[in-house]
């Protein structure tokens, strides 16, 4: 869908930002800004997790101690 989009906003003419902004603000509304963040949060949020265990595990091997 969003390739669909831009490959319109390109056609179209509009294809800077402003121009982006503005396309998807007359045809999907404000909400249509946040668009797939919620499937962004599910991808970041395994790798997040991932790299704060593997740091503090590390911390911990390496003696750190917080102040």
């Amino acid at each position: 869908m969003l390739l669909v989009m831009l490959m319109t906003v390109s056609v179209d003419g509009a294809a800077t930002m402003t121009g982006t902004f503005r396309t998807i603000l007359t045809s999907d509304g404000f909400m249509g800004l946040y668009r797939g963040l919620a499937a962004n949060f599910l991808k970041v949020a395994p790798a997040v997790s991932i790299s704060y265990v593997v740091y503090e595990k590390t911390r911990g091997l390496l003696g750190v101690t917080m102040t």
